[in-house]
């Protein structure tokens, strides 16, 4: 393993101050020698903690339904989330909530509506009317790897002029050995002209796919791996010429099931649920000789999607007492609290006596900022004299 800096090693650890040197014998400086002559602040990882009996403190945030979504398709256009790819006569329309896909009649014409979904075990489905059944055209709805679909697939596809007809496709890579193929006919004597239900289920030992709530085929070779990240799809194409065909969506929705439950709302074998916190300490140092009010230590801009949960703050003083430090967000100069609210920018206040360390930790994580926010740790110093502060919070962000 390569270091971009030289080991070191300790000297004189009995003495009152530790000798660093690296390995050439050269001094280091140490960290407590560094007084910057203006605030900065310091992200890092969380270490792991024990209480008293040695056992190790952790705190478990389970992953949810970050990826799910439904979509009816109310007003006149197709919300951000989508991509869209049209060629020659294809075209795309949402009108009286319903997503219209419309080949036009040319060769090569193409309406293609993809949206990033997520890795399994999850579940597509959608209701939709496919107004003819002609030669040289395919429709296609499902999940995809990517928007060729010549890879890692589960859907369903649609050609040939049988209205009673469909195909089930699941794919572990874009092969004929690595693809399974259900011809099926549409149950109770259902037509594809009609408003139906799809539904594909990505499970982790079997692909299954259901029309009306009815299971049609099921796929146990060959299908998207566990960790396969997978985009929702529909499209239509023209291998040739082909008169025009609509297919009308009437919505469509997109679960997965990494929720921590006994059961999935499908039956197949359970899969493991991931637990992770994306924890950060926040850390600031001010060396000051002022006694101006509310001086920033620390300062930190949650990101963007986030909401930051506070598990714990420390403050120290090298010199002097603090009249008040004060935790906050945005402003912590008033208390911004208007009649019949509750909230308040400041989410700690506090008096310290200097050359102390003043600390707090929280049994549970206490919601303090969401994403553009600016987190703040500011002191007010109750004397002049040239003072080193430092201020750290711990933060998980989910």
């Amino acid at each position: 393993m390569s270091h971009t800096t030289p080991e070191t090693e300790i000297a004189n650890v009995g003495g009152d101050t530790a000798d660093i040197r690296d390995v050439t014998g050269n001094s280091v400086n140490q960290t407590d020698a560094y007084s910057p002559s203006a605030p900065y602040t310091a992200i890092g990882r969380a270490a792991p903690t024990v209480d008293g009996d040695g056992n190790m403190l952790i705190r478990g945030d389970v992953l949810t339904d970050e990826g799910q979504f439904r979509d009816d398709f109310s007003g006149t256009s197709l919300s951000v989330d989508w991509t869209t790819a049209t060629s020659l006569t294809g075209a795309i329309a949402v009108a009286n909530s319903l997503l219209t896909l419309s080949s036009g009649a040319t060769n090569g014409a193409k309406a293609e509506v993809m949206r990033p979904g997520d890795y399994g075990p999850l579940t597509y489905l959608g209701l939709l009317s496919i107004s003819q059944r002609v030669a040289n055209q395919t429709i296609f709805f499902g999940l995809r790897n990517d928007a060729t679909g010549t890879n890692i697939v589960a859907e369903f596809r649609f050609s040939g002029t049988v209205n009673t007809a469909a195909t089930c496709v699941s794919s572990s890579f874009g092969t004929i050995a690595d693809t399974d193929t259900t011809q099926i006919t549409l149950p109770n004597g259902l037509t594809t002209a009609s408003s139906l239900k799809y539904q594909i289920d990505v499970q982790p030992d079997r692909v299954s796919f259901f029309i009306e709530d009815i299971l049609v085929a099921t796929h146990v070779r060959h299908m998207p791996g566990p960790y396969q990240p997978l985009m929702v799809y529909q499209g239509i194409k023209n291998t040739a010429a082909a008169s025009n065909t609509s297919v009308a969506i009437d919505f469509v929705y997109f679960p997965n099931y990494n929720t921590l439950s006994i059961t999935n709302p499908f039956e197949s074998s359970p899969v493991n649920i991931i637990s992770k916190e994306d924890s950060h300490y926040i850390s600031g140092v001010l060396t000051s000789s002022a006694t101006t009010a509310n001086q920033t230590i620390l300062s930190y801009t949650v990101p963007a999607g986030k909401v930051a949960y506070i598990v714990g703050f420390m403050l120290s003083s090298t010199n002097v007492d603090a009249t008040v430090a004060k935790i906050g967000v945005n402003s912590v100069t008033t208390e911004p609290v208007a009649p019949g609210t509750v909230d308040s920018s400041i989410f700690r206040a506090f008096f310290m006596a200097g050359k102390t360390n003043f600390s707090d930790s929280f049994f549970s994580a206490r919601r303090i900022a969401r994403g553009g926010d600016i987190l703040l740790f500011t002191v007010t110093p109750a004397a002049a004299g040239s003072t080193l502060w430092r201020a750290t919070i711990d933060l998980i962000l989910r």
